[in-house]
């Protein structure tokens, strides 16, 4: 299900929130939101950043404190302040926003290890580091999908996608055998580079890795 489905407030409210502020002149906006001198231009720049936000939870959840507002206060304010948008709306965006990151919270963490057989000895250990990032697909949270198909098949296309991207070599680590997909607590499912289920694989244990120790 998309954010949008999942959050129907927000979503109906952020162009309407991009119109309202848009029809307030910068200096009365400022004005009524209480800021005062050098921290007006920092303030309207954070209120550009909402204009420009993909949706209501992406701004949200940014590091905004400016000695006045938290980012979630400072969305508040503007609802007091602009013309058509009701405070009511706002605490009911900030609603969808916690019932949203405790959805994401609850997400098990996956990823995708790369299966490319025992690592090789014979490179610096430093191009290893540096090459050894591709064996690793992170998997955002906040994409995966709750149904289990739809989520097998979305990263069906990540695998294909990867070893197309890679010509299927990892540069120094050798020939891409298959693909590990962890999920939840030790499941794991084993694909092949066009994205089919290997039933009759077992997950590579070692996932050797180079890491570059910074003092």
């Amino acid at each position: 299900m998309p954010r949008s489905d999942r959050m129907p407030v927000a979503t109906a409210l952020l162009p309407r929130l991009r119109e309202a502020i848009d029809a307030v002149p910068p200096s009365t906006l400022l004005d009524c939101l209480g800021y005062r001198g050098a921290g007006r231009q920092r303030a309207m720049e954070r209120i550009e950043r909402l204009k420009r936000a993909p949706d209501l939870f992406a701004w949200l959840r940014q590091p905004g404190y400016d000695f006045r507002y938290t980012q979630r206060e400072l969305f508040l304010a503007l609802a007091e302040c602009l013309e058509g948008i009701e405070r009511a709306e706002a605490e009911a965006v900030l609603e969808e926003v916690r019932r949203e990151q405790a959805r994401l919270d609850s997400m098990y963490r996956a990823w995708i290890h790369v299966d490319t057989g025992p690592a090789r000895r014979t490179h610096p250990l430093f191009i290893m580091a540096i090459t050894g990032a591709a064996r690793f697909i992170r998997l955002d949270p906040e994409e995966i999908q709750e149904d289990f198909c739809a989520e097998l098949n979305r990263v069906r296309g990540i695998v294909r996608a990867h070893y197309r991207r890679h010509e299927g070599v990892i540069l120094y680590w050798g020939r891409i055998r298959k693909y590990d997909w962890h999920f939840g607590e030790g499941q794991v499912l084993c694909l092949s580079p066009e994205g089919e289920v290997l039933t009759q694989e077992a997950p590579d244990t070692q996932q050797a890795r180079a890491f570059i120790a910074v003092r």
